[in-house]
């Protein structure tokens, strides 16, 4: 069903103070300042968003979230919807932030390429900024602005000559960037503002000279407004911004419309470096979040494909960057958290070389990537880490943090935009995290929140039979479960934030404890006569499910329910769920080591198929997926058994271990697993040791493990 398009605004009939009504709309737009500052507290998750509109064709360039929609743009006609159908889009197109669910009645028709996007701050509309000539065939050259229902906003008028590449404002004037010499016939070469209602060109005006870029082309490739709204960050091909040398980057003060003192020279010296031609190919910059430092990304061969952190401060003298970092193939895009630097592009290696001074620049010896791109295959080695096209950076240290998602793009990933909900992505094929997403990804966050941050200490939790907590590590004591006589816990979860967990029982209690859903099973669900074996929680806080030895799976609250195995006779009971990072799929594993599979995880193999009618003498009593192409399962003897591309990390067996409990559950650790024994023994492979309970006298066996973070 198609979301109705809003009133417009002759419809509006509501009689409010003006007090009150000045609160209300600033609430309903947004009005963004200072304080404003977007903090996610850590990395946001790998896996993108399912069930959007997926772009099926071209390229993505920007994306923005306008009122309640992500508006998406680029150049492209299609669109395929959830339920198969397949739209025509030109250029441009939304969804409901909310609801995923495509926005109908949001269809301008953009004649050519769409390069950048900006929400006005004053929340008046959206303006519009590429390559095109008309807009629902209203003539708008290069630059237009919408409003909220799509419509070209006829006030606002302006005659760019060429292509614009960059558009942002600050509440009263428009500053675009590109490759144009005149607006509306007056002389501006590649920087103007314009009016914020109007188009009409302003005073301002600090061209650009000195054509640095491949084949002697020149251009601004990107601007950036500070967040105390002062300073307009400019990211160009050039060598002199009004008449003063500031090769690649200036800093503009918006009080005074002057170039500031701000410049350095790692760009006039590093480009000795670059193919082809010495070229500057700055492609993206962007602002820290607090305002105290930016990063600019650019390509140019090996020796010149980097992310380059500077301070925003002027100081004494040049200003030296903070951090270089190596990617050896194409950086297009960048976005800036509080908590990572999200960078884009054609790359598939990423190493930190820490601060270089310019005047090294020139002669600095920049090694190549350790071996050629093989997507999805290249392994760290030699100081380099395997990052495919995207990779996020400490902030302080250029550092790649552990988060990879990777894409199957072609030429790379063109636009990341960081918003309070997670990361969009603009690239020009349609798979992210190898899910299908289109050329647009949303990889939210979801109320559960952000991954801890990088080097955040990790903890484990087990659980007795009695119901009681163990708490080890970074993971938080909140509670044991009062469990009655008869019964026994039997399964304990953790939200993804770490801020809670859940506790389920044999009779099917279910005891919550810190941030975690609290609604309950329904009557009919509990009342059939197996028992719960364990349980996972939504990654986005909307309930939980609840797996039984019967091979049936319990939703409860608002997830989705992908099927079972409940009416299958099967070779033995169901031990262990694992749902996957978007709640867009699970698995299920038998005793026997039957592998089961529903929604969008798929099925990698099983014990029963690689060793077919072969009884084992240990059951098999844990599942635990590496990514969405591989799981490894372990025995009670601590055997694993690694299946698709999931790495073989070791086992008891292995290292000649032999635990004098058997092994009883299986959780994701870290870089790999964690596996407990009855008797309180833990055991940690791909993370550190934090304890266990192996030599303490208990009340009860140990029954579940569950971990703080991944």
């Amino acid at each position: 069903m198609s979301r109705p398009a809003p009133m417009a605004p002759h419809s509006l009939r509501i009689a409010l103070p003006l007090v009150v009504f000045v609160a209300v709309l600033a609430s309903l737009i947004g009005v963004s300042g200072a304080d404003d500052q977007i903090r996610h507290g850590g990395v946001v998750p790998e896996a993108p968003r399912q069930g959007l509109p997926q772009i099926q064709d071209g390229v993505v360039n920007a994306s923005v979230v306008f009122r309640d929609m992500v508006v998406v743009a680029g150049q492209f006609q299609n669109v395929k919807l959830p339920d198969g159908t397949i739209v025509r889009r030109s250029n441009i197109m939304a969804y409901d932030i909310d609801t995923g669910e495509f926005v109908d009645w949001f269809d301008p028709i953009v004649n050519r390429e769409v390069l950048a996007l900006d929400v006005a701050d004053d929340g008046s509309g959206l303006l519009v900024a590429g390559r095109f000539t008309k807009i629902d065939g209203i003539s708008r050259n290069r630059v237009a602005k919408l409003d909220r229902w799509g419509e070209v906003d006829r006030r606002f008028e302006a005659d760019v000559d060429a292509k614009v590449n960059a558009i942002v404002d600050d509440g009263e004037r428009v500053y675009v960037g590109g490759g144009f010499a005149s607006i509306d016939g007056e002389a501006r070469r590649h920087l103007a503002a314009l009016d914020l209602t109007t188009g009409e060109v302003d005073a301002f005006r600090n061209d650009l000279s000195g054509d640095l870029g491949v084949d002697g082309g020149s251009s601004v490739r990107a601007l950036d407004l500070h967040p105390d709204g002062n300073l307009l960050l400019v990211a160009s091909s050039n060598s002199h911004i009004d008449g003063k040398q500031r090769v690649g980057v200036a800093q503009i003060d918006l009080r005074t419309d002057e170039v500031t003192d701000w410049r350095t020279d790692w760009y006039r010296n590093a480009r000795r470096q670059c193919e082809p031609d010495d070229a500057v190919a700055i492609r993206d910059a962007e602002y820290s979040p607090d305002g105290s430092f930016f990063v600019v990304v650019e390509k140019g061969r090996y020796k010149c494909d980097k992310a380059v952190a500077f301070p925003t401060a002027d100081g004494a003298g040049l200003e030296q960057n903070l951090w270089v970092t190596a990617l050896f193939d194409s950086v297009f895009s960048v976005g800036v958290s509080d908590a990572a630097v999200y960078v884009g592009g054609h790359f598939c290696y990423v190493k930190a070389l820490g601060p270089i001074h310019s005047d090294d620049a020139a002669t600095y010896t920049f090694d190549n990537k350790p071996e050629p791109c093989d997507a999805f295959r290249n392994q760290d080695r030699d100081g380099h880490s395997a990052r495919y096209q995207l990779a996020a950076l400490h902030p302080q240290t250029g550092v790649p943090l552990d988060w990879n998602p990777t894409t199957n793009a072609f030429s790379g990933v063109f636009d990341i935009e960081v918003i309070d909900r997670g990361l969009l992505l603009g690239l020009d094929r349609d798979q992210v995290n190898f899910q299908t997403t289109g050329r647009h990804a949303f990889i939210e966050i979801g109320p559960g929140g952000p991954r801890p941050p990088e080097g955040a200490e990790p903890g484990y939790y087990l659980l007795g039979a009695d119901g009681t907590v163990y708490t080890f590590g970074a993971a938080t004591d909140r509670g044991s479960a009062d469990v009655p006589h008869g019964a026994q816990a039997t399964a304990i979860a953790v939200t993804r934030s770490g801020g809670g967990y859940l506790v389920v029982g044999s009779d099917w209690s279910v005891y919550p404890f810190g941030d975690v859903p609290t609604m309950k099973p329904r009557n009919r669900d509990v009342s059939v006569g197996d028992t719960p074996v364990d349980i996972r929680i939504d990654p986005y806080q909307r309930g939980y499910w609840i797996f039984t030895d019967t091979g049936r799976v319990v939703a409860v609250g608002d997830v989705p329910h992908l099927g079972d195995v409940s009416d299958l006779e099967l070779a033995g009971p169901v031990i262990a769920g694992d749902v996957n990072p978007t709640a867009t799929g699970y698995r299920m594993l038998g005793t026997d080591g039957g592998v089961f599979s529903f929604g969008a995880d798929r099925f990698l193999g099983s014990i029963p198929e690689v060793l077919p009618r072969v009884r084992l003498d240990c059951p098999i009593v844990g599942l635990v997926a590496s990514g969405p192409d591989g799981y490894w399962l372990v025995a009670c003897d601590g055997g694993v058994f690694a299946f698709g591309n999931a790495p073989f990390l070791g086992s008891l067996p292995g290292i000649g271990v032999s635990p004098r409990s058997p092994i009883n559950a299986m959780v994701p650790y870290e870089r790999g697993y964690l596996l407990v024994a009855g008797d309180g023994g833990v055991f940690a492979f791909g993370g550190p040791f934090l304890g266990s309970l192996g030599n303490q006298q208990l009340n009860s066996q140990i029954v579940a493990v569950a971990t703080t973070r991944r």
